[in-house]
């Protein structure tokens, strides 16, 4: 038998060539330095790290040197009470001077009400100089945060915790982050009185994430709560606020020149900015929910009214923005306020809302808009079925004409008013390219008939003139149709009359 015709598998010259090869393998990994393997297992989860200890004598403390603390607590109930006690524990045992990043996620309903072992916790680490804290105790974890060592790090990069955060910071502690970068609070329980000047002594913060969940009344002396956001290198701001007895409104000051990016969730709230934000690109605002209070008590409506005015004067100072999403309630809608006196928008490229009727007065205070997308919200349904009251603007806007490219709306009645609306778009759309439609019935009124009266109003649709001949119309795949026109899945149409 010639050489080349043995198979190395089955021989015992290839059964050792494999082990030799193997063993070369693992001679290799062995071989590397110290550092290199630290730096290798410091990208493994602290436990998986850990684990590597029984491979040999050589490993069992390589572990301890790892350089990042990750950890993903999956315990239960019986051992939650004790998990800062085990991390303070790890911690103890890894003696690297240097701790880059410390990520700790715990499990749901965690007991982590332990000051004293939270203190311990993060004094340890920052004692090792940590750049990125990720404290994840999940929404439903009560977590009083250690703020007097937590807020004073000279090496801190990045801040996110995540739990239900109550902060109470010392009167004599000084707040000192002079290298944070990105600072990420979620579920804090109250506005804490440190949000007045933190950001004055974090000079590089780039990415801020705010989030209230405020349950608690505030203090007899202080009944505006109050968040100066001063920063001079800030980029992206985020403020997120849900409050379920708070009966005075927080005020927020912005004062950040080269913001990019502001995304606001709150109907609560009065925000300002301090000076004209000429770097903004992109603000999304949603001031959708119920007012605080509901009452037709005058001086209550007084105060409402004052905060639309309030909420419309900060929107002003936006219209450097390319990109805008708007989202309003009943009692939180500025759009009433667009088309009287509001600036233009040269810049606005895409715009988001959830109302149409006043939306219609305001497209002259954005003439380079080209993609439009509304979604109507469910509070629509509390208008009658027979009118929704859609209008025409005085005069057609240039944007309509000449620059929107793109149209969806969602949430369309199927009523006759909806078919002008859509005639109006399609009959002074000169290049629009696409116009996508969708027709919301309450669930309890998904029968046949609502079924029939959809195919009906897309039948219409069709049949609706177009000024632009390569507009094609996107419709809802659970329409029929008996001609060609679904491709797909979706009926779509490039021609004028096209019939269903």
């Amino acid at each position: 038998m010639k050489l080349h015709e043995i198979d190395p598998t089955t021989s015992n010259n290839g059964r050792r060539l494999r082990r030799r090869l193997n063993n070369e393998e693992q001679d290799r990994l062995s071989s590397l330095p110290d550092s290199i393997l630290t730096d290798i297992l410091s990208h493994l989860p602290t436990n998986s790290a850990a684990t590597t200890s029984v491979l040999s004598h050589r490993w069992r403390h390589l572990w301890t040197t790892v350089t990042c603390f990750q950890f993903d607590f999956d315990l239960s109930e019986q051992t939650s009470s004790n998990i800062l006690l085990i991390v303070n524990n790890i911690l103890q045992q890894m003696i690297a001077p240097k701790l880059y990043g410390f990520h700790l996620v715990f499990p749901s309903e965690s007991n982590l009400d332990q000051p004293d072992a939270a203190e311990q916790c993060f004094r340890t680490i920052f004692r090792r100089k940590v750049e990125q804290i990720v404290f994840n105790a999940g929404f439903r974890s009560f977590f009083r945060v250690p703020a007097a060592c937590l807020f004073d790090s000279q090496s801190l990069v990045s801040l996110k915790l995540i739990g239900m955060l109550k902060i109470e910071l010392p009167e004599n502690i000084e707040i000192r982050l002079p290298n944070l970068k990105k600072l990420s609070l979620c579920y804090l329980l109250d506005v804490p009185i440190m949000l007045r000047n933190m950001f004055e002594f974090c000079p590089l913060l780039e990415d801020v994430q705010l989030s209230f969940d405020l349950i608690s009344l505030p203090q007899p002396q202080n009944p505006h709560s109050l968040v100066n956001v001063f920063s001079p290198n800030l980029k992206s701001l985020d403020i997120c606020m849900n409050s379920w007895c708070h009966l005075k409104r927080s005020r927020i000051f912005i004062d950040a020149p080269k913001l990019a990016n502001i995304r606001v969730s709150d109907c609560y709230s009065f925000y300002s900015f301090v000076q004209y934000p000429t770097a903004l690109a992109s603000a999304c605002i949603d001031l959708k929910g119920n007012s605080i209070v509901e009452s037709n008590d005058f001086e209550l409506q007084d105060e409402e009214d004052l905060y639309v005015n309030g909420m419309f004067e900060f929107l002003e100072r936006m219209s450097s923005v390319d990109n805008l999403e708007l989202m309003v309630g009943k009692r939180t809608n500025i759009f009433t306020r667009l088309g009287v006196d509001m600036p233009i928008f040269n810049n606005l490229v895409r715009l988001k809302a959830n109302c149409f009727k006043d939306l219609m007065r305001c497209l002259h205070n954005f003439p380079k808009l080209e993609h439009l997308e509304v979604s109507l919200c469910s509070e629509d349904y509390d208008v009658p079925t027979e009118q929704r009251d859609w209008y025409a603007p005085y005069s057609v806007p240039d944007c309509l004409v000449s620059k929107l490219k793109t149209v969806r709306i969602e949430g369309l009645k199927g009523i006759d008013d909806d078919l002008k609306l859509l005639e109006y778009i399609l009959r002074n759309a000169m290049v629009l390219e696409k116009l996508c439609t969708t027709i919301r019935f309450k669930v309890e009124h998904r029968m046949r008939s609502n079924v029939l009266k959809e195919s009906h109003f897309y039948k219409s649709l069709y049949n609706l003139p177009r000024s632009s001949s390569t507009c094609e119309v996107v419709v809802p795949k659970r329409v029929t149709a008996s001609s060609d026109v679904f491709k797909n899945g979706y009926a779509t149409s490039c021609c004028p009359n096209t019939n269903i």
